[in-house]
């Protein structure tokens, strides 16, 4: 899960419920807290160059993009 607003707690708490492993990834240190996303497996502090590098990535992962920030989507976008 890209971008740890306000909105994405909802999102990872119901993955995580539903058997997903979830990271969460954001640049927004203050965001990307474990007291907002208690049942993420993995939480990463950065931009999206350095966090989606930091990934084990399987051919049976997901991602989400909701950081909300249109430069940052696309620049993910191109990363993955």
């Amino acid at each position: 899960l890209f971008g740890a607003g306000p909105d994405a707690r909802p999102l990872a708490s119901f993955a995580a419920a539903a058997g997903f492993t979830v990271t969460v990834a954001d640049w927004r240190a203050a965001l990307c807290d474990r007291s907002f996303f208690p049942d993420a497996h993995k939480l990463l502090d950065g931009f999206p160059e350095e966090t989606a590098g930091r990934i084990r990535w399987t051919p049976n992962d997901y991602v989400v993009i909701m950081t909300h920030h249109f430069r940052r989507d696309r620049e993910l976008i191109r990363i993955l």
